[in-house]
This record gives structure tokens, C-alpha cells and sequence, in this order.
């Protein structure tokens, strides 16, 4: 069981002084490495509250939920545009990603209760 623990520790540590180096982060490079790491941490919470769902909800929400996903890519890539090519690509359309993403996971845990 200690055992256990101890691995478990192992493999949060890493997500937790990333976390922390987030909350410092400067550079360009480090804003960009947060804000993917943003997105999927937001993806992964999106996931969870999908596979909450009962079966038959999600079969009704399926295609709604397909959709959201080309319009959440769509709307990300184009709020980002601006900055094609450019070293702040990543954080504008990882950013973008992770508040859409959120704003969905609300819905999806709403539809849940």
C-alpha cells in the first residue's frame, strides 16, 4: 500500500511543479507549455464529465457533441489567426481551447444533474 502511495506521489509531483512553474511562468515558451498543459488538463475534466453522462444521454448528445468540437476548432484556430507563424500562436489558441472547453464541461456536468 505504501508502495502505492509513494507512486502516486511520483506521478503527481510532475503535474504539481509544473503547476507551480505555470504560476511563474515569463517566457513566451513557458506561457505557450501552460496554456497546452491548460488545455489538457481541461480536456481531460471535459472527458470525465462526457463519461458521467448515462449511456442514453450521451447517445442524444453525440451529435451535438461532434459539432461542438468542429465549431470549438473553428472558433479557436480563427480567435488565434492573428498570430499564425508567430511565437504567440500556442498560448492565443490553447487559451481559446481550455475556456471553451470549460464552458462545455459545465454544460455537459448540467446535463449530468
Amino acid at each position: 500500500m505504501a508502495a502505492g502511495l509513494i507512486a502516486a506521489a511520483l506521478l503527481l509531483a510532475p503535474a504539481a511543479a509544473r503547476a507551480d512553474e505555470c504560476d511563474h511562468a515569463t517566457t513566451q515558451n513557458e506561457l505557450n507549455t501552460c496554456a497546452e498543459d491548460n488545455w489538457h488538463a481541461a480536456d481531460k475534466d471535459l472527458n470525465d464529465a462526457w463519461g458521467a453522462l448515462a449511456e442514453d444521454a450521451r447517445a442524444k448528445l453525440r451529435p451535438e457533441q461532434r459539432d461542438w468540437i468542429a465549431a470549438r476548432d473553428r472558433k479557436c484556430k480563427a480567435t488565434a489567426a492573428e498570430a499564425e507563424g508567430g511565437s504567440m500562436y500556442p498560448l492565443l489558441y490553447f487559451g481559446c481551447m481550455t475556456e471553451e472547453t470549460k464552458t462545455r464541461t459545465r454544460k455537459l456536468r448540467a446535463a449530468a444533474r
